[in-house]
């Protein structure tokens, strides 16, 4: 079994010092993810060789390289950095507070985007974000299914799209199924408007082509044509 003496605190990628987080999870398969708070590795209950898996990641990771200090925090520049922030063409000032409260509190009043933090809550920019985006949704759901039911319509008429949702997603910008359901993360809310519109085009290709094929990037490229630039762009941010 794996012995939790066995974790390691740290590596060094590209001369960054970068946290190593192991949980063992009930799944089928080991897993990692290089992310902006550190490499992240998903042992499965069922390998038998987690410390082989740990060195196997451990190297992929640093064979990678990602330069983790140019990725963007979208929970840390807001707290840190952002004074205002344009969400889906409205503009709003930032005003952090903190409360005694249990919670994190948002509400939006004009062109003012107020966040209440318990006194003691400190370093979880996640859960600030999270709520954030709860608050952004509720005001700009409906305005953004809008946007991908008229995109569909006018350009991938072929296909059936029967839901458009939008919700805080960790591991990608949007989802597409075969039932003609596309999932779209908040996060977007937050990044530049054609960000969004280069998701939803792409989630829209996957109803013409479920696989990443060439014949998919040419449907993508026929409604976005500056959709590498857009995809590579948001390659520097996280949620």
């Amino acid at each position: 079994m794996y012995d939790a003496s066995m974790n390691i605190s740290s590596i060094l990628i590209r001369d960054i010092e970068t946290p190593v987080h192991i949980q063992v999870k009930r799944k089928k398969n080991s897993s990692a993810r290089l992310r902006a708070g550190g490499l992240y590795i998903y042992l499965s209950h069922l390998d038998r060789k987690k410390e082989h898996t740990i060195a196997h990641f451990i190297s992929w990771a640093q064979q990678k390289g990602i330069a983790l200090a140019s990725k963007v925090s979208l929970g840390v520049q807001l707290l840190s950095h952002l004074k205002c922030t344009t969400c889906y063409g409205d503009t709003f000032s930032i005003i952090i507070e903190k409360k005694e409260r249990k919670l994190v509190g948002v509400r939006i009043q004009d062109a003012i985007l107020r966040v209440q933090i318990p006194l003691t809550m400190e370093g979880n920019e996640r859960e600030v974000l999270k709520a954030i985006l709860r608050a952004l949704v509720v005001r700009y759901k409906s305005s953004v299914c809008s946007e991908l039911f008229a995109l569909q319509e006018e350009y991938f008429p072929e296909i059936k799209l029967t839901k458009g949702d939008m919700r805080y997603l960790t591991s990608r910008w949007g989802s597409y199924n075969g039932r003609g359901e596309i999932r779209l993360s908040s996060a977007l809310l937050l990044l530049p408007r054609e960000y969004l519109t280069y998701v939803m085009v792409h989630e829209l290709a996957h109803g013409v082509h479920m696989d990443h094929s060439k014949a998919f990037w040419s449907e993508v490229e026929r409604v976005f044509p500056e959709y590498r630039r857009v995809r590579k762009e948001l390659k520097r941010y996280e949620v």
